[in-house]
């Protein structure tokens, strides 16, 4: 797993989360505004039994909502997974390196692009042809095969691979080799999210992934968990003779059990002592099987081991060897270790006098106790004996105890690997009261140190003396014959200096009873002067400046003018510029501002009329328009009413066709226009009209929209989607709504006509409807088709419209086989479906939905009659029948038919002519 703060990792297990997409490719980075959706898959270790020196290539596929030009095979991808975390900065997790190995598909109709890339373990195919001297250390090997590759390693990792000696690994892949190397650690290789070559362990990451994280029935869990028996691995070898003739020998080596669940695995370097060592290993190794489908986390990675919640509360740990994750605008991801789960013994009946004692990890400490090791609980135990429990990657120490209420022994649980929250809760509370304990010591010794300095500072003073009396408290310094001093007595504090007394500070404040006679007052300057009275009858005010009346109240007959507030009050009168453009009339209310030519506004009682300068003060009617307030509207509903008196027209800066009626070639910028003579909105991007109630789509929910400027995708699972998240606009209209009907009505001599087209789904799937088609007859045959694209055309037959037409030669040669097909009867398996769900769920169907029985011909028995010319396919198989052309076979049935007619009534002729002749004779 990777290392992330834990902010990170709490906010990837939230249940509201922003997320993010990055994908550099070369020197350019897109964005989730340029990707479509991105899928991921990773791997390790995974099979019907452990896989060891598994070496997974990890993907990716990519889809774009535009073109992506000059993309070419082994260009380098790196893409990223971002998160916004709760103070708002964003974290971004690399997946991995990856190089395109495959074709990029360019859907030039829709402008998109798809792009599938692999890590570099698709780049090992070259052959690994030693230069070591054999035998050699296996992490000697490890970097051969990484240097002779051209890949760079983890060398964190790379430096734990051990150093023990094996026979020659030669003549291989490179991929083999390092799966082989693998093997001899009791791992997988793979390429990390740095484009490192790793050879790993299966890892502890401590993540709990809890209820609240999964998807609907997101958890499948194989309650036998998988445990190995034994480990068995073949060894070929292959030696060559004098005369130059190679010959291969092929042993078996097992280690453990033969039964029960195997890891089994070919390694040409294998020894027995190895593989003991790798059962050593490997034996205590136990999860359950499972699979979940989940939120995702970027962090995890395949081969970390994952802490599961059910929702009863209960915890198991198992490993994630299948890993694959999905962003398309929110992620969800696929977790799994999807081994097969083998008997873990064969249980014979043991007689009376074959009794013996089975070889189990344990021996006696010196207390007389025994201690054992495994998976299993250990049988027959005495009070005292311990168990060290294998549970996954942890180990707990298990103690056998009496129960003092029940006498009954029991084995007690004690320390674990496992995570321990109220130990990490103690861990967290004792390092807070620990900073603060040092923050409060911090705090102390600074006061100690300062007291220190101010008592070394006083003793150091020349003659200095400090007295602390019962009602005197005096400091005093005296040096060369001067006195200096601060005496404080109840009722007077005296302070005297032989030089001058020094005040330094932000404010000196003087209480209520202080004052500085005038005698001592040397100089005064105005500035000073902010507050109390000056009575200008005492005094002569001249040539006053305006800007420095800071306070109080102006008052005249008039207007007021609070300058404490701000406040300004007219009783009368106007503001008015002198070029007469605004216009402030206090007496009846109004504001008005015009332009050089008259042309503006003005307001009065709570509404904006847009008028000239001939109507601005009058009361007649609006020469341009108004904006105001209307109490009931659309329903009642009170809210602003934007009225043009001939038209409206709201645009931005850029749009400067003002007469859309009649040119529909379109400029820049948007509009909304209304007018007498139509209404209209444009834009030279994209409009998008919104409203409703949300309804269900994959990943989420939408309002029913229709989008101008759209482009639309169409895939093979959810046909043709309108596509409202691409960056650049497209040419076509997009309508997007749980259903959508079309319909048009009129009255022909007060017979109310309908047409109607129905775009919409049901239980079964999407449909269209049109009753009003239905209700419309003709009696002409048949003549439209659909493409398996959902097209619709007309059929037609005229030579004009064909090439190269001749004899079906393939259809006569084969025509009579139709006659071993018979007629066959059937329900329709969509509709069974359908009515049985919906009779489960106890949901009502219309009446299209009836258990009907149909007549006809089955498309496959054509098919294996050689009948192809007939038979539809759909993605290699067969799909359906094209009823209305079966009568050219029998066409050609008849056309033989009626020669062999012709012959026999030829040969009858004859045979009567001979007749009459014989019988005349």
């Amino acid at each position: 797993m990777l290392l992330k703060p834990q902010a990170v990792h709490d906010a990837w297990a939230a249940t509201q989360r922003v997320l993010d997409v990055k994908v550099k490719i070369g020197t350019t980075t897109y964005t989730a505004t340029d990707v479509t959706s991105l899928s991921y898959d990773s791997g390790a270790m995974n099979g019907e039994a452990l896989t060891l020196g598994s070496t997974y290539t990890n993907t990716i596929k990519i889809s774009f909502s535009h073109l992506v030009e000059g993309l070419q095979l082994l260009d380098e991808i790196t893409p990223q997974i971002g998160i916004q975390l709760p103070d708002g900065t964003w974290d971004f997790t690399d997946l991995g390196v990856f190089v395109i190995d495959s074709e990029v598909q360019q859907d030039r109709n829709n402008n998109t692009t798809t792009v599938s890339a692999s890590d570099r373990m698709c780049m090992l195919g070259g052959t690994y042809t030693s230069k070591l001297t054999y035998p050699a250390a296996i992490s000697d090997i490890a970097i051969e095969i990484a240097n002779m590759a051209g890949v760079k390693v983890n060398e964190d990792d790379f430096a734990r691979i051990p150093t023990t000696r094996v026979v020659a690994l030669d003549g291989m892949t490179y991929r083999d080799a390092v799966g082989y190397v693998a093997q001899f650690v009791g791992g997988f290789a793979t390429f990390d999210r740095e484009g490192l070559l790793d050879i790993r362990l299966l890892n502890d990451s401590n993540l709990v992934i809890s209820p609240s994280q999964y998807q609907s029935m997101g958890l499948t869990k194989n309650e036998a968990p998988y445990r190995i028996g034994g480990i068995q691995c073949t060894v070929t070898t292959t030696t060559t003779d004098d005369s130059g003739n190679e010959s291969q020998n092929s042993i078996t080596l097992q280690s453990g059990s033969s039964s029960g669940t195997q890891i089994v695995f070919t390694n040409p370097g294998m020894n027995q002592t190895l593989l003991d060592l790798l059962y050593e290993q490997l034996q205590d190794l136990n999860f359950y099987p499972f699979t979940l489908n989940w939120f995702g986390d970027p962090t995890l990675e395949a081969g970390d081991w994952v802490t599961l919640q059910d929702t009863a509360g209960n915890e198991f740990k198992t490993p994630n060897l299948l890993y694959s994750m999905t962003f398309s605008g929110g992620l969800t991801a696929t977790s799994k270790a999807d081994t097969t789960v083998t008997a873990s013994a064969n249980f014979v009946y043991r007689g009376q006098l074959s009794q013996f004692v089975e070889n189990v990890r344990q021996y006696i400490n010196a207390a007389g106790h025994v201690v054992s090791e495994g998976i299993d609980e250990p049988s027959h135990p005495k009070i005292g004996d311990i168990w060290f429990k294998k549970d996954g990657p942890d180990t707990t120490i298990m103690t056998y105890v009496v129960d003092p209420d029940t006498q009954i022994g029991l084995w007690s649980e004690g320390p674990s690997t496992k995570p321990n929250e109220q130990l990490q809760a103690d861990l967290v509370r004792t390092q807070s009261e620990t900073e603060a304990a040092k923050t409060a010591a911090d705090a102390a010794m600074k006061a100690a140190n300062d007291a220190a300095t101010e008592t070394n500072s006083v003793n150091q003073a020349t003659q200095s003396q400090i007295s602390l009396l019962q009602n005197d408290i005096n400091l005093r310094v005296t040096k060369d014959g001067l006195l200096d001093q601060i005496n404080i007595a109840a009722g007077k504090t005296l302070i005297q200096s032989s030089g001058s007394i020094y005040l330094d500070a932000s404010t000196v404040a003087f209480s209520g009873a202080a004052f500085i006679p005038d005698a001592a007052i040397s100089s005064l300057s105005a500035d000073k002067l902010t507050a109390g009275t000056i009575d200008a009858a005492d005094i002569n005010v001249v040539n006053i400046n305006a800007s420095a009346i800071t306070t109080g109240i102006l008052s005249g007959a008039n207007i007021s003018m609070n300058l404490n507030t701000g406040e300004v009050l007219f009783q009368k009168g106007s503001i008015k510029s002198t070029d007469g453009h605004l216009d402030i009339e206090i007496n009846n209310g109004t504001f008005s501002q015009t332009d050089a030519t008259g042309n503006g506004f003005i307001a009065k009682e709570g509404g904006l009329t847009f008028t000239n300068g001939a109507t601005m003060l009058s009361e007649s009617a609006p020469a341009y328009g108004s904006l105001g307030y209307n109490s009931a509207y659309l329903n009642s509903l009170p809210g602003l009413w934007i009225r043009g008196k001939l038209s409206a027209v709201i645009s931005t800066q850029d749009y400067s066709d003002w007469d859309p009626f009649n040119d529909f070639m379109g400029g820049d910028g948007a509009v909304i226009a209304a007018s007498s003579i139509g209404s209209i909105m444009y834009s030279s991007q994209k409009s998008v009209i919104y409203g409703g109630n949300r309804f269900n789509v994959y990943g989420g929910t939408n309002r029913p929209f229709i989008w101008v400027g759209s482009t639309s995708t169409s895939t093979s699972s959810f046909g043709i989607q309108v596509d409202n998240t691409t960056g650049s606009p497209g040419n076509e209209i997009g309508i997007h709504a749980k259903a959508v009907v079309l319909n048009a009505e009129n009255v022909n001599d007060k017979t109310p006509l309908t047409g109607d087209l129905v775009v919409a789904t049901d239980s079964r799937s999407g449909y269209v409807r049109s009753t009003s088609t239905y209700n419309r007859t003709y009696s002409g045959s048949s003549n439209m088709v659909i493409t398996s694209n959902g097209v619709l055309g007309r059929v037609t037959s005229a030579r004009k419209y064909k090439l190269m037409d001749e004899d079906a030669e393939d259809v006569i040669s084969v025509a009579k086989n139709i006659l071993n097909i018979n007629p066959k009867s059937w329900y329709d398996k969509a509709e069974v479906e359908t009515i049985a769900a919906a009779e489960t769920q106890g949901n009502e169907l219309g009446s299209d939905y009836q258990l009907k029985k149909y007549y006809g011909f089955i498309a496959d028995d054509f098919a294996a009659a050689g009948l192809t010319q007939v038979v539809e396919y759909r993605d290699g198989e067969v799909d359906s029948l094209d009823y209305d052309r079966i009568p050219m076979y029998h066409n050609v049935i008849l056309s033989d038919h009626e020669k062999r007619i012709r012959t026999l009534e030829d040969e009858n002729k004859l045979l009567k002519e001979q007749i009459h002749k014989l019988m005349a004779a």
